[in-house]
């Protein structure tokens, strides 16, 4: 295999992983939240489920994104990026300048 396909892996697999993770941080938290307003106040519940949901989709995309980040670092410490992936951004010696 060749730095592009290892780095087409790489963003496919990272892809998922950081969706996986929206998905089960948003339900984790969707559900904590359900579970503390139904236990403070049972009538609401109804009334408030919209904005939980809401907030809880806005704290499942910053906890996924943190998890992401922490990952891809703990795997850049443990794997030499440059040796077995294609680089991200274009060299700046390859961009013309006008």
């Amino acid at each position: 295999m060749n730095k592009k396909f290892n780095s087409f892996l790489f963003y496919l697999v990272a892809l998922l992983f950081n969706i996986v993770m929206f998905f089960v941080s948003f339900i984790l938290i969707f559900y904590a939240a359900m579970s503390i307003a139904t236990w403070i106040y049972p009538e609401a519940s109804q009334t408030i489920s919209p904005f939980i949901a809401f907030g809880s989709m806005i704290l499942g995309i910053a906890a996924s994104a943190f998890i992401y980040f922490k990952v891809v670092k703990l795997f850049a410490k443990k794997v030499d990026m440059g040796k077995y992936f294609h680089p991200i951004s274009i060299p700046q010696r390859i961009i013309k300048k006008p």
